[in-house]
């Protein structure tokens, strides 16, 4: 399991785990968002490697 900080202002944090193989065109994440009243978001997505790389 990997650990980033997100790219947006809020203070979001991805999590993957490259399953998939370090290869693989495509990545699942989890994405950490902090909400309102002490709450958090989990958001389970899927990215394009480039993404996830931090390489937009």
């Amino acid at each position: 399991m990997n650990l980033s900080r997100g790219h947006d202002p809020a203070g979001s944090i991805v999590a993957d785990s490259p399953v998939d193989g370090p290869d693989a065109d495509e990545f699942s994440v989890f994405v950490l968002r902090p909400g309102a009243a002490n709450l958090v978001r989990i958001n389970a997505e899927r990215h394009p490697r480039s993404a996830v790389e931090g390489r937009t």
